[in-house]
C-alpha cells in the first residue's frame, strides 16, 4: 500500500510538472517545483492513506467500503490538483 501511494503520487507529480513545459515553464522552474512538491506530497500520502484505510475498515460496513475508498481517492485527487496549481516555485 505504501509503495502504491508513493508511486502513484510521484508519477502524478512528475507528469503534471512535465506537462508544464509546453505551457512556458523553463527547466529550472520545473526542477524548483519538483523540489518543492516531490517530498511533501508522498509524505502526506503516507499519512493520509493509512488513516483512510483504518477509518474505512474499522468503522464502515463491508458493502459501502468501496464507496468510501472512492470518496477518499476523490479527496486525494483534489489535494493533488491543489498542489499542482500552486504558484510557481522560486528558482533561487
Amino acid at each position: 500500500m505504501a509503495f502504491n501511494s508513493f508511486h502513484s503520487t510521484s508519477l502524478a507529480l512528475v507528469m503534471g510538472d512535465m506537462s508544464t513545459c509546453p505551457s512556458g515553464e523553463r527547466g529550472d522552474e520545473i526542477v524548483a517545483r519538483l523540489k518543492r512538491d516531490l517530498l511533501p506530497t508522498p509524505r502526506n500520502g503516507l499519512l493520509y492513506w493509512p488513516a483512510c484505510d483504518f477509518a474505512t475498515y474499522k468503522f464502515v460496513l463491508v458493502h459501502p467500503q468501496p464507496l468510501v475508498n472512492i470518496i477518499c481517492s476523490y479527496a486525494w485527487t483534489i489535494y493533488l490538483t491543489y498542489m499542482a496549481s500552486l504558484k510557481k516555485a522560486s528558482t533561487d
